[in-house]
């Protein structure tokens, strides 16, 4: 159980980085798919073409928000960094327990995503 108490409209810097510090990303797929993640998984929606979205950003360098309903984020996403093997962000809670769903949105997707790419068959 954690014991650090998050408040509503603090920031915290949030940071992980790969098992025994191996690379999280290994091309530049692996960092858009999980740049979409990081840019729509602080709201409580749900994303199940999170590929056409990333696929999207790719081609035209924009993503497309046009159906989306972007609002009433659990966390405010401030500001991030990726590095080969890890990444860090600056996020405000929102609402209770927000930043909490976000990362666990945000790393169940990211772990997903690349068991299903990288896992041979």
């Amino acid at each position: 159980m954690r014991k650090t108490i998050i408040a509503e409209g603090e920031h915290y810097h949030i940071y992980n980085r790969g098992n025994a510090t191996q690379d999280i990303f290994r091309g530049d797929s692996d960092r858009v798919r999980f740049l979409t993640g990081l840019l729509f998984y602080q709201y409580p929606l749900s994303l199940p073409q999170i590929g056409r979205i990333a696929r999207h950003y790719v081609k035209h360098r924009v993503f497309d928000t046009s159906s989306l309903a972007l609002r009433d984020p659990y966390a405010g996403l401030v500001c991030f960094t990726f590095m080969p093997n890890h990444f860090h962000c600056i996020v405000q809670e929102r609402k209770e327990g927000g930043i909490a769903r976000y990362m666990q949105r945000l790393l169940n997707g990211c772990t997903k995503y690349m068991n299903t790419k990288y896992t041979l068959h």
